[in-house]
């Protein structure tokens, strides 16, 4: 994996994840990616998958797309440290509440 390099005035930011239900879309803080050690430079494309036992949302980052055409593109921020990917096929395919999911995740 890459060395992720700091930007001059960064800031630190908390690894959280939120979902917006209205939009139908995950956003991925820079903390995130800084705190599982995923690199925004690599990474472009994530697969989703829903356990309906435990009610857990599963995300794999993907470097290129999959061969079974599941994985979905990650849109990063003008500075390129957070990102943001649709879960409308997650919500519909699991027939899911978006506003049950709405919120903050740290």
């Amino acid at each position: 994996m890459a060395m992720i390099s700091v930007k001059k005035g960064a800031r630190n930011s908390a690894p959280k994840v939120t979902i917006n239900g209205k939009a139908k879309t995950i956003s991925f803080s820079s903390g995130f990616f800084r705190a599982h050690g995923i690199n925004p430079n690599v990474v472009k494309f994530f697969r989703e998958g829903y356990d309906p036992d435990t009610r857990e949302i599963g995300i794999e980052f993907l470097q290129k797309p999959d061969k079974n055409g599941e994985a979905l593109k990650l849109n990063f921020t003008k500075a390129g440290n957070a990102a943001h990917g649709p879960i409308r096929a997650l919500i519909s395919t699991f027939a899911l509440k978006a506003e049950d999911l709405s919120g903050v995740y740290e």
